[in-house]
């Protein structure tokens, strides 16, 4: 009896943990291979995939004007399979060995995100209405910004977890640390704590149309949503969630304060990460062009 031999593909997806993940993947998989040659996962020759296979692949990707960064990572994808592809003793150690050998392509992508002025977030902060769902979306906008939070940390946020000014964040890896919150910020809290509620459980609940509070908390994703819906009833240029993690880093570098420490309060294990919050650079080169002699 034919011995039936594992897809490489399906065995990498499978490795990475979670369903979600391997779902998403095999998608990135599939979307490759049909660039490659109008296969899939599934029914790719992975026994006849070697190192030119994968500089086509790459030529492809590369003429599709996509990013160094976004064709690295997809080469990167192919590498791992092709690794499984090699476990399962499907390609040989050689043929591997120059897959595994190929280099990332350079180039530069454009920064992403942006810092806001502080004019910015004080209209975005400021609003007033006496709409339960606006105090609720203050508080989400000041906590985001005046502790450096990360969407899905805001979403997570439970009641008790805060003690006076500090509130303690489940972050990347399930790692649980403090961050403190500024005068600004805690005002909004207290703000929204007194209509919501000083009870147990989620701090930023959902609200239905007519107002009434519900007892399960917001999505991720509705952080994103109300902050366009913020953008717009303000008339201020849109910014993301994560913009504001990005303004406080860059506005405590601007007033000052030791890049190590700023790499502390962003919880970042490596300090060229938090430089890469960095755009005051930005700023200084819009106000260099307005000096141009005209």
């Amino acid at each position: 009896m034919n011995k039936i031999k594992k897809n490489p593909a399906e065995v990498f997806a499978n490795s990475l943990g979670s369903p979600k993940s391997a779902k998403t993947t095999t998608k990135v998989i599939d979307y490759l291979c049909n660039i490659h040659s109008e296969t899939d996962s599934k029914t790719l020759e992975w026994a006849l995939f070697d190192y030119t296979e994968l500089l086509k692949l790459r030529k492809k990707l590369i003429d599709k004007n996509l990013k160094a960064t976004s064709i690295n990572s997809y080469v990167s994808t192919i590498k791992s399979v092709c690794r499984e592809a090699w476990r399962l003793n499907i390609i040989t150690t050689d043929t591997y060995m120059r897959i595994n050998d190929i280099k990332n392509i350079k180039g530069k992508s454009a920064p992403t995100g942006k810092a806001l002025s502080v004019d910015e977030l004080k209209t975005a902060i400021n609003f007033k209405s006496g709409n339960n769902k606006d105090i609720r979306d203050s508080a989400i906008i000041a906590i985001g910004y005046g502790a450096g939070l990360r969407a899905f940390e805001l979403a997570k946020i439970n009641m008790q977890d805060i003690i006076g000014n500090m509130i303690t964040i489940i972050g990347k890896g399930r790692i649980e640390r403090p961050v403190y919150l500024p005068l600004f910020a805690m005002k909004k809290l207290t703000k929204w704590v007194s209509i919501r509620g000083k009870e147990k459980g989620a701090l930023f609940r959902a609200i239905q149309k007519g107002g009434e509070i519900l007892k399960r908390g917001i999505a991720t994703r509705t952080i994103g949503d109300l902050i366009d819906k913020r953008c717009v009833n303000v008339n201020i240029e849109r910014f993301t969630p994560h913009d504001l993690r990005r303004s406080f880093a860059t506005n405590l570098l601007s007033s000052g304060v030791d890049v190590f420490l700023v790499q502390k309060l962003m919880r970042h294990s490596n300090v060229n990460t938090t430089k890469i919050y960095d755009k005051r650079g930005e700023y200084e080169a819009q106000k260099a062009v307005e000096l141009l002699p005209f």
